[in-house]
């Protein structure tokens, strides 16, 4: 009868709460100050126990027993272990480095199962399958004593293998049962909103039934980084917190958590507030840069869009920003030159640099600007090459005659 075990192939991760200061051992180890009830994540390498940071190397030990313990508030790795040099029983006791933050990784659904027993040789194998209240079903006839289903829907499945040796003649294991569980629904129609300092996020909550909390991740004047530790882990919405000392773009983005730590992946419910000392900063909307051209003079044009749908802040006018000609940044700081906008509908106008160098090819940039000074942060440009030789715009007349 062959022997079947089964299990989730869910990523794994250990994450802790609270702080903890950093010490040095004596050993030359990274050790962790710890106040009772306050848990700590840790990093632990089994073959450096014993051993200075600079003398690394692999540990034939026997481990009967690793656990953690904390002796005068120093988090320690108490290992019981035998090996040639050392007798059976022996423990010894290595400080530990401490992660303030031990990184997040969101684990990975539960939607697939993984099979596997031991080999027989001159043996076929036949996987079947069961799925709540359904019949058996042949699944796979692997090559080797092992195999991975999936995806799969939510659901209960039996598990089992039959063994058939060339007479024919089969055995069949006993059940395995799992249940697969993926990850919820995402939640839906982000928005965001600053009042008196305190920022507020509201979403409508996920479709899924099973949904624990959510996932709240933060950046500034920076992009999301869902691979780290969650900002906050509300259970509904609204979520609000105290945005008074920030300055600067504020990125937020929320996922569903069901009870068993599977985090859905979604990089839609994102949102972003530019904030200055915890109030709203009105931004106007990005202008279209249409066309880049060389102009009279050794000078560049740039022809430029802007709409006043949907702008947050009322745009009154828009500058050119230009390189220095030989690949480098563009200096988002001098205006080269600037065009007012009409106050209403959409509207195209027309930019000129000054002072460029005949033959450098520019890269020119457009951002609008508020009356309050709040440009939009857009970073789009387009490139032009400076030319003596071009002709100047015709200035055009026309009357009715």
């Amino acid at each position: 009868m062959a022997d079947v075990s089964a299990s989730g192939t869910a990523g794994a991760s250990v994450t802790g709460s609270g702080s903890a200061s950093r010490t040095r051992g004596a050993s030359g180890t990274s050790a962790a100050r710890m106040s009772a009830g306050r848990p700590v994540a840790v990093r632990y390498w089994p073959h450096t126990l014993g051993l200075p940071e600079t003398g690394v190397r692999r540990l034939d030990w026997d481990v009967e027993r690793l656990a953690l313990v904390v002796v005068d508030g120093d988090v320690h790795a108490e290992m019981t272990a035998s090996s040639a040099e050392m007798p059976a029983g022996t423990t010894v006791r290595e400080r530990l480095e401490v992660i303030d933050e031990m990184p997040h990784h969101p684990p990975t659904p539960l939607d697939e199962v993984e099979l596997e027993w031991p080999d027989q040789d001159g043996v076929r194998w036949t996987v079947q399958r069961r799925p709540s209240g359904g019949s058996w079903a042949d699944i796979a006839t692997p090559a080797e004593s092992r195999l991975r289903d999936g995806p799969l829907e939510d659901d209960t499945y039996d598990y089992r293998v039959v063994a058939e040796d060339e007479e024919g003649d089969t055995a069949t294991s006993d059940t395995e049962t799992v249940t697969v569980s993926s990850a919820p629904e995402p939640p839906a129609d982000l928005s965001a909103s600053v009042s008196g300092g305190t920022l507020e996020l509201t979403w409508t909550a996920s479709d899924s039934g099973d949904v624990d909390h959510y996932a709240v991740y933060r950046a500034v004047d920076a992009d999301i980084d869902p691979d780290a530790v969650p900002h906050a882990t509300p259970g509904s919405s609204p979520w609000s917190e105290d945005v008074s000392g920030v300055s600067g773009r504020l990125l937020y983005l929320v996922r569903a958590v069901d009870a068993d730590g599977h985090e859905e992946g979604n990089i839609e419910q994102m949102v972003a507030v530019d904030v200055d000392a915890g109030s709203e900063l009105q931004r106007p909307n990005s202008p279209d840069i249409l066309e880049g051209r060389p102009a009279s003079g050794g000078e560049v044009e740039v022809v430029a869009g802007y709409s006043r749908s949907g702008e947050d802040g009322e745009a009154t006018k828009v500058n050119l920003y230009v390189n220095d000609g030989a690949g480098g940044a563009i200096d988002w700081n001098t205006a080269e030159d600037t065009v007012d906008l009409p106050g209403f509908g959409v509207a195209q106008v027309t930019l000129t640099s000054s002072g460029l160098t005949a033959g450098d090819t520019y890269r020119c940039g457009v951002r609008a600007e508020t009356d309050a000074g709040v440009e939009d942060t857009n970073t789009d440009y387009v490139e032009a090459t400076a030319d003596d030789d071009a002709p100047s715009s015709p200035d055009l007349s026309a009357e009715v005659v």
